[in-house]
């Protein structure tokens, strides 16, 4: 990136090597390499550095429309660490010898973690799916027609599927990375409500920790939708394999 930097040219056509040239190389070592997640977060931090000076962005200015593939569409190192380390996952997940045997026998995670197994009967998104295509079906039912339902899934050709690049919040409202299993919005009212759904194993623990995961992640677009004007109602709802469910987290919302 220094490199990039200290060339004699204006700073759109730096972001354009990074982009174009330097990135895909940068790919490589982040694939035959292990990071942790705080390293990734630095270089994410550094990347985004250069990017806005090069740019020329006040300091309060969204870098949201940057990583966007209807923007910029600007890969930062954690992107481009999950882009190569997405098969190599999958792969060591295939194998009997890189699974401890009373994990891989265990309950739990025959049915609810054994991603390279389900995949192959497309079981692995089929009970996530099938919930959430109920809980669209109450939430139009009770906020009623003024309020578009865009969700996360897939069922059959009727249905509006989203790719890996897009998003559920549309991006006239907020040009964003995040996919948020359901999102209703009244561009009236200027309302959004935002759900998130999960599928973990029965137990208070997996229930817990999904909802603070899920609320970790959406934390930012929250407030990104707020000082814009919108408001949010956010909510996370867990319903475990075996039909359990966390009623207690259904009424509790966080509203900006």
């Amino acid at each position: 990136m220094k490199t990039i930097d200290a060339l004699p040219i204006r700073g759109e056509y730096k972001l354009r090597i990074w982009k174009q040239y330097s990135s895909a190389a940068f790919l490589f070592s982040l694939t035959v390499h292990d990071l942790a997640l705080s390293s990734l977060v630095k270089l994410d931090v550094t990347v985004m550095k250069f990017i806005r000076k090069w740019l020329r962005l006040p300091k309060k200015a969204s870098t949201s429309l940057i990583t966007h593939r209807d923007g910029m569409d600007c890969r930062l190192p954690s992107q481009l660490y999950h882009l190569g380390h997405a098969t190599v996952i999958e792969t060591a997940l295939g194998r009997d010898a890189d699974v401890d045997p009373a994990l891989r026998d265990a309950v739990s995670y025959a049915v609810s973690d054994t991603q390279v197994s389900l995949s192959l009967k497309h079981r692995y998104t089929w009970r996530h799916d099938n919930i959430l295509f109920a809980l669209r079906d109450l939430y139009t039912s009770t906020l009623g027609p003024a309020w578009d339902i865009v969700i996360d899934a897939t069922r059959d050709g009727n249905t509006i599927v989203y790719d890996q690049h897009t998003s559920t919040i549309p991006p006239d409202i907020l040009p964003t990375t995040c996919r948020p299993d359901l999102a209703a919005i009244d561009r009236v009212q200027r309302k959004i409500h935002i759900m998130e759904l999960t599928c973990p194993w029965d137990s208070a623990e997996s229930f817990n920790n999904a909802q603070e995961r899920k609320s970790d992640r959406y934390g930012p677009l929250i407030g990104d939708l707020s000082d814009i004007g919108w408001e949010v109602n956010f909510i996370t709802v867990e319903i475990g394999v075996r039909k359990g469910d966390n009623s207690s987290r259904y009424s509790k919302t966080y509203v900006q």
